[in-house]
Protein backbone atom coordinates (compact mmCIF):
# COMPACT_ATOMS: atom_id res chain seq x y z
CA UNK A 1 0.00 0.00 0.00
CA UNK A 2 1.03 3.62 -0.55
CA UNK A 3 0.70 6.81 -2.60
CA UNK A 4 2.60 9.03 -4.56
CA UNK A 5 1.31 12.79 -4.94
CA UNK A 6 2.07 14.45 -7.82
CA UNK A 7 0.71 16.53 -10.80
CA UNK A 8 -0.04 17.21 -14.57
CA UNK A 9 1.90 19.95 -15.86
CA UNK A 10 -0.39 21.33 -18.78
CA UNK A 11 -0.43 23.84 -21.57
CA UNK A 12 0.02 27.26 -21.19
CA UNK A 13 -2.90 29.44 -19.43
CA UNK A 14 -3.84 31.21 -22.30
CA UNK A 15 -7.84 32.15 -21.48
CA UNK A 16 -7.36 33.79 -18.19
CA UNK A 17 -3.12 34.72 -18.29
CA UNK A 18 -1.76 35.06 -21.83
CA UNK A 19 -4.50 36.86 -23.34
CA UNK A 20 -5.70 38.98 -20.89
CA UNK A 21 -1.78 40.44 -20.35
CA UNK A 22 -2.41 40.57 -24.61
CA UNK A 23 -5.34 41.92 -24.70
CA UNK A 24 -4.34 44.53 -21.83
CA UNK A 25 -1.80 46.39 -24.50
CA UNK A 26 -4.36 46.13 -27.62
CA UNK A 27 -4.62 49.81 -28.84
CA UNK A 28 -2.39 51.18 -27.23
CA UNK A 29 0.51 52.43 -30.02
CA UNK A 30 3.47 53.51 -27.95
CA UNK A 31 5.19 50.58 -27.56
CA UNK A 32 6.29 51.84 -24.30
CA UNK A 33 3.21 52.65 -22.78
CA UNK A 34 1.86 49.20 -24.57
CA UNK A 35 4.66 47.08 -22.32
CA UNK A 36 3.66 49.09 -19.13
CA UNK A 37 0.32 47.93 -19.48
CA UNK A 38 0.78 44.21 -19.89
CA UNK A 39 3.63 44.42 -17.01
CA UNK A 40 0.62 45.98 -15.05
CA UNK A 41 -2.22 43.19 -16.16
CA UNK A 42 1.06 40.44 -15.56
CA UNK A 43 1.53 42.15 -12.21
CA UNK A 44 -2.07 42.18 -11.06
CA UNK A 45 -2.72 38.38 -12.74
CA UNK A 46 0.67 37.44 -10.17
CA UNK A 47 -0.88 39.11 -7.24
CA UNK A 48 -4.27 37.43 -7.66
CA UNK A 49 -2.26 33.82 -7.94
CA UNK A 50 -3.39 33.23 -11.79
CA UNK A 51 -1.47 30.77 -13.06
CA UNK A 52 0.70 30.68 -16.01
CA UNK A 53 0.32 26.98 -16.84
CA UNK A 54 -2.31 25.41 -15.93
CA UNK A 55 -1.61 21.83 -13.64
CA UNK A 56 -4.11 18.92 -12.60
CA UNK A 57 -2.62 18.02 -8.63
CA UNK A 58 -3.64 13.93 -8.68
CA UNK A 59 -2.92 11.11 -6.33
CA UNK A 60 -2.79 7.75 -6.87
CA UNK A 61 -2.99 5.27 -4.20
CA UNK A 62 -2.10 1.43 -3.83
CA UNK A 63 -4.36 -1.05 -1.95
CA UNK A 64 -2.77 -4.44 -1.85
CA UNK A 65 -5.56 -5.77 0.19
CA UNK A 66 -8.17 -4.76 -2.64
CA UNK A 67 -8.59 -7.11 -5.23
CA UNK A 68 -7.19 -6.87 -8.90
CA UNK A 69 -9.85 -4.30 -10.28
CA UNK A 70 -9.04 -1.64 -7.30
CA UNK A 71 -5.70 -1.92 -6.81
CA UNK A 72 -4.90 1.51 -7.90
CA UNK A 73 -6.99 4.82 -7.49
CA UNK A 74 -6.63 8.05 -8.82
CA UNK A 75 -8.36 10.85 -6.97
CA UNK A 76 -8.16 14.40 -6.61
CA UNK A 77 -10.50 16.88 -4.55
CA UNK A 78 -13.50 16.84 -6.76
CA UNK A 79 -13.42 12.37 -7.84
CA UNK A 80 -11.89 8.98 -7.71
CA UNK A 81 -11.31 7.13 -10.31
CA UNK A 82 -10.48 3.25 -10.08
CA UNK A 83 -8.01 1.75 -12.77
CA UNK A 84 -7.87 -1.81 -13.24
CA UNK A 85 -4.94 -4.04 -13.39
CA UNK A 86 -5.15 -6.99 -15.59
CA UNK A 87 -2.36 -9.37 -14.89
CA UNK A 88 -1.29 -12.35 -17.10
CA UNK A 89 -1.86 -15.59 -15.49
CA UNK A 90 1.75 -16.82 -17.03
CA UNK A 91 3.53 -13.50 -15.59
CA UNK A 92 4.97 -14.01 -12.17
CA UNK A 93 6.71 -10.46 -11.90
CA UNK A 94 3.47 -9.14 -11.72
CA UNK A 95 4.06 -6.94 -14.37
CA UNK A 96 1.07 -4.93 -15.30
CA UNK A 97 -1.17 -3.74 -18.09
CA UNK A 98 -3.53 -1.03 -18.17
Amino acid sequence: AGAWETDIQGPDNKPFYAYPIKMAGEGIESRTDRRRAEKEMRETLDARGVPKVLSLPLQISVNEDADSANAFRYSDPWFAVYIRRIFMESDTSMRSRF
